[in-house]
C-alpha cells in the first residue's frame, strides 16, 4: 500500500508539473502583449518627441521676440536719449 501511495504521490507531482508548463499558446499571446506594449511605447515616445520639438521650437521663437523687443526697447531708448539731450542744449543756449 505504501508503495503505490508514493507512485501516487510521484505521478500526482508529475502531473502538476507538467500542467505549470506554458504552452505555445500562453507563450504566443505573451508575445501579443510584448508588441503590444512595444507598440504603445513607441507611440508614446514618439508623441513626447514630437512635444519636446515643438517646445523647442516655441523657446526659439520666444527668444527671437524678445531678441527683438530688446532691440525695440534699445533703440527707443537711444531716441529718448537724443532727444532729451537735444532739449537740455537748447536750453542752454
Amino acid at each position: 500500500m505504501r508503495a503505490n501511495r508514493g507512485v501516487v504521490a510521484v505521478f500526482a507531482a508529475l502531473a502538476l508539473r507538467l500542467s505549470a508548463c506554458p504552452t505555445s499558446g500562453d507563450i504566443s499571446r505573451l508575445h501579443a502583449k510584448i508588441d503590444a506594449l512595444a507598440k504603445s511605447t513607441d507611440s508614446r515616445i514618439a508623441a513626447a518627441e514630437q512635444r519636446a520639438a515643438a517646445a523647442e521650437a516655441a523657446a526659439k521663437q520666444a527668444a527671437a521676440q524678445a531678441q527683438a523687443a530688446a532691440g525695440d526697447a534699445d533703440a527707443a531708448a537711444r531716441k529718448s536719449e537724443a532727444i532729451f539731450n537735444k532739449s537740455i542744449s537748447k536750453a542752454g543756449r
